[in-house]
């Protein structure tokens, strides 16, 4: 019975040693945080301007012809899912 009560109680004491510098000084992480964001490198892609090929486009299309294509099907709530356009 003590042995239970000490092996609860000591990692409650470190854990609340362990936090309690970082509630001193504030969080530090989040202040450098946002100096350290650089400016974007990648421009926005339209819709459809990538196209797959190959290998990628073999799996989609199995995949669309599979299981996943035609999902709707045998899980009616798909039908109505805000994923491919409904209101639930």
């Amino acid at each position: 019975m003590r042995l239970t009560i000490w092996l609860t109680v000591i990692p409650l004491i470190g854990l609340a040693f362990g936090a309690w510098p970082s509630q001193l000084k504030g969080n530090v992480q989040t202040d450098t945080r946002r100096s350290a964001l650089q400016p974007v490198s990648f421009r926005p892609l339209a819709l459809g301007q990538v196209k797959p090929s190959g290998w990628l486009r073999e799996q989609l299309e199995t995949q669309a012809a599979g299981l996943s294509g035609h999902l709707d099907e045998f899980w009616p709530d798909m039908k109505n899912s805000a994923w491919i356009g409904g209101n639930a």
